[in-house]
């Protein structure tokens, strides 16, 4: 049967719900980033911003295997984030906010993380679904996005070129936002 009616009394929409911690920090970086200058019209040099305000990161960039968009381990006290060189920029980007996710969600109970990039696979764990939803929040907040929409960009395409991002991640972003994307872009 439907749920109408069937709501148990711990669910009563007069109960509060806190957000998760993880997107209380991200408004945070959001604006430290936004504060700092880390962002130029809608874009956020997400590389400069890790390694300017977190003195535990060190951030590479080296071939890896092709089917690796990058990793987070933790060697010798510090946390090295590796992102492979070959791939698009737009990726490696969006692996920076990625791999960021994972060292302020989780790096307190996993010390390795590699990243394939298949990561959108509808069997990933809940700490890749995290990280990619702190990836795109933080490269594609909603507000820039309907900040960019109320200026009159109308295209995946153009949206995608203003936050440095790929076609599919900003459509991905934008579907999940509730947009509706002509299936020609």
């Amino acid at each position: 049967m439907g749920a109408i009616g069937n709501k148990p009394k711990k669910f009563r929409t007069t109960d509060t719900f806190d957000e998760p911690e993880m997107l209380a920090d991200l408004d945070s970086i959001r604006k430290k980033a936004n504060d700092g200058g880390y962002v130029d019209d809608y874009r956020l040099d997400v590389e400069k911003f890790i390694k300017e305000n977190f003195d535990d990161i060190k951030v590479e960039k080296t071939a890896l295997a092709s089917d690796v968009s990058g990793k987070l381990e933790f060697k010798n006290g510090v946390w090295v984030m590796t992102v492979n060189s070959q791939h698009p920029i737009v990726r490696q980007r969006y692996t920076l906010g990625h791999e960021l996710g994972h060292y302020l969600n989780h790096r307190d109970s996993v010390k390795s993380f590699e990243d394939t990039v298949y990561f959108r696979s509808k069997q990933k764990s809940s700490m890749e679904y995290m990280a990619d939803q702190f990836a795109a929040q933080l490269l594609m907040p909603e507000d820039d996005i309907k900040k960019l929409v109320g200026e009159g960009v109308k295209t995946v395409k153009e949206m995608a070129s203003r936050f440095e991002v790929s076609l599919e991640a900003m459509k991905y972003r934008l579907e999940e936002l509730g947009y509706i994307v002509k299936k020609a872009e």
